[in-house]
């Protein structure tokens, strides 16, 4: 990907990826934000970030699953009305699905991100959805508790339900209030309740689908890149 940018169009609006050089990247890289992506295997965690950086998608639901911690190159996503909205990524940090949540939390403490993006499969159970949430939850109370300093440089909290295209609607709505309740009582005490309720929860589809394309993934970016920039 060269200086000059990919550019997904969206309505009328086009959402420009660049990959900065010289002073350019030496800004972009100290001025940009660490995202850490976490969340349970096969929820989409590596398709979500392809897309972040290169802004294609897969027409297929990818099989191999990520084993190792994946760190992405410095790049930049313009929106907004003439490009007026800047997202810039020092780097996305991709981590293996296979370890469970205290030890995703565990890894907000040692890498410290300027922002954290849950992924979950959309398709999982209410039930599976708590199971992976509480702990995590109880785990980040703790660190937070232990090192304010973290919590002060953390910008922001999103959560994708991916895979959104396999749920109706009415299923959708119940897993995404599961969320919303389990990040309110896990979070709400030491992330404070406002902010807690503020975290957005959103449909998200990382494949192309027949009839749709990425606007769900546009829209995450784009509160992305709102919420990071206040």
């Amino acid at each position: 990907m060269d200086a000059g940018a990919i550019g997904v169009k969206v309505g009328l609006e086009v959402l420009r990826r660049t990959a900065p050089r010289g002073i350019k990247w030496l800004s972009t890289f100290y001025n940009g934000i660490e995202l850490l992506i976490i969340g349970p295997g096969g929820a989409g965690k590596t398709s979500i970030s392809d897309y972040l950086q290169f802004g294609e998608l897969e027409d297929h639901r990818p099989h191999e699953k990520t084993l190792d911690v994946t760190k992405s190159s410095t790049f930049e996503i313009a929106c907004g009305k003439n490009e007026s909205l800047k997202l810039r990524i020092r780097r996305t940090v991709d981590v293996p699905g296979q370890t469970g949540p205290v030890e995703h939390a565990n890894l907000v403490r040692d890498r410290r991100p300027h922002a954290i993006l849950i992924v979950f499969d959309a398709n999982s159970s209410v039930k599976s959805l708590q199971e992976w949430l509480d702990p995590f939850c109880e785990r980040i109370d703790a660190i937070f508790r232990e090192d304010s300093s973290l919590q002060r440089k953390l910008r922001g909290v999103f959560v994708a339900l991916n895979k959104r295209d396999l749920v109706q609607s009415h299923h959708f709505s119940a897993r995404q209030a599961k969320v919303k309740k389990c990040l309110l009582d896990g979070l709400g005490p030491i992330h404070g309740v406002q902010k807690a309720k503020a975290i957005p929860v959103v449909g998200t589809i990382a494949i192309k689908v027949d009839g749709g394309d990425a606007r769900l993934l546009d829209t995450l970016i784009r509160t992305i890149a709102k919420q990071i920039r206040k």
